[in-house]
C-alpha cells in the first residue's frame, strides 16, 4: 500500500532537531510461513524510512501479527499500522514545537497507541481495504521502531522480540504480553488457553461467535531501548518460532550462519532496497525452516534485522 507522506510537505524549521542524518547499516529479510495454520495466517510489515522524521532521526518500521485471532485483522494491520503512525507523526509536528528529550519515549507511546487504536477500529467497523466484513476479535502484534539512537518496541499477545548484544540474547519483550479481556473485565489467562477456546469452538457456532466478539482487544505495551556498540542483530516472530526454539538458541542459530564462510553461503548478490538482502532473507527462511523441522504446531512469521555489515568487515 502506498503511503501518502511527502518530506517535502514540511517546513524545514517544522522538522525537530534531534539528530544529523545518520549513517547506520541495517538490512532485513523476512519469512512468512502459513502452512501449519491456513486459515489463521500471520503478517508482517517492513517499512524503511517511512515518515517525516526518517531523514533527521532514522527511522524504519518493522512488525509481526499474529493471526490465531483473525487472518484479515493481521493482514490489515500489516498493511495499515506504519501508514497510520506515519500520519500521526505529521499531524504532531506540524501542530506543535518538537518534544523534550526527556518526553521522547512518552511520545512515542502515545503515537502508538493512538495508532493502533485507529487500526483496531478501522477493522470492528468493517471499513479498510480488504475487509470483506466486520471483524470481532482482534490481533497480536509486536512492533519494532529502528532510530538512531534506540529501539521503540509495541506488543501485544505472543510474538517477542529478542536483540542479540554482545554475545548475549537480550529479550526485548515481555514473556507473556497482556491478554485480552471479556466483556465482563475478567482477564483471558493465557494466550494457550483462549487459542484453545478458538479452536474447540472453532467458530461452527453462534454462541461461539458471540463469546469471540466479547473479548476486548488491549493496547499495547511500549517501550524504549537504549542503542548500544555491542547490537548485532534483531529477530521478530510470531509465537510459532517461539514455542520450539528459545531466545538464546534463535540467536545462536543466526550468529552460526553469520560466521559461515562466504564461499558457502548461498546468498553472495549485494544488497537490494526492495524486500531485504537476500542473504538476510535467506538467514529469516532458514531460522523459520528450523522452526518448522522443531515440530512447531503454529505459523512461522519472522523479521531478521542486522544491525552491522557482517560482510565487509576485515
Amino acid at each position: 500500500m502506498s503511503m501518502d507522506i511527502d518530506v517535502n510537505d514540511v517546513a524545514e524549521e517544522e522538522v525537530p532537531t534531534w539528530g544529523k542524518c545518520p549513517q547506520m547499516y541495517l538490512s532485513y529479510g523476512t519469512a512468512t510461513r502459513n502452512d501449519r495454520l491456513p486459515m489463521l495466517k500471520d503478517a508482517v510489515a517492513a517499512v524503511k524510512s517511512f515518515t517525516v522524521l526518517s531523514p533527521p532521526m532514522g527511522l524504519d518500521f518493522f512488525g509481526v501479527f499474529d493471526g490465531i485471532l483473525g487472518a484479515m485483522y493481521a493482514k490489515h494491520m500489516g498493511e495499515r499500522l506504519h501508514v497510520v503512525v506515519a500520519e500521526k507523526i505529521k499531524r504532531d509536528l506540524l501542530a506543535q514545537a518538537p518534544r523534550a528529550q526527556n518526553d521522547v519515549e512518552d511520545w512515542w507511546k502515545t503515537v502508538i497507541v493512538d495508532a493502533v487504536r485507529v487500526v483496531d477500529k478501522e477493522v470492528l467497523i468493517g471499513g479498510g481495504s480488504g475487509i470483506d466484513a466486520p471483524a470481532r476479535v482482534g490481533s497480536g502484534a509486536l512492533v519494532v521502531l529502528v532510530l538512531e539512537d534506540y529501539f521503540v518496541l509495541a506488543n501485544r499477545g505472543a510474538s517477542r522480540a529478542v536483540i542479540y548484544r554482545g554475545y548475549e540474547a537480550v529479550p526485548l519483550t515481555p514473556e507473556h504480553a497482556r491478554m485480552p479481556q471479556n466483556g465482563g473485565g475478567d482477564v483471558v489467562g493465557s494466550t494457550s488457553r483462549l487459542e484453545a477456546i478458538m479452536r474447540r469452538h472453532a467458530f461452527r457456532s453462534s454462541k461461539s461467535r458471540a463469546t469471540v466478539r466479547r473479548l476486548a482487544v488491549p493496547d499495547p505495551e511500549v517501550v524504549a531501548v537504549k542503542r548500544k556498540p555491542g547490537d548485532k542483530f534483531l529477530i521478530l516472530a510470531t509465537r510459532g518460532l517461539w514455542d520450539v526454539v528459545a531466545p538464546s538458541d534463535a540467536c545462536a542459530f543466526i550468529e552460526r550462519r553469520l560466521s559461515v564462510p562466504r564461499i558457502i553461503r548461498e546468498w553472495d548478490k549485494k544488497p537490494t532496497n526492495n524486500s531485504g538482502p537476500p542473504y538476510a532473507k535467506a538467514l529469516a527462511n532458514e531460522l523459520a525452516a528450523h522452526a518448522i523441522s522443531k515440530g512447531t504446531k503454529c505459523n512461522v512469521n519472522i523479521i531478521v534485522i542486522l544491525l552491522k555489515n557482517f560482510w565487509d568487515l576485515p
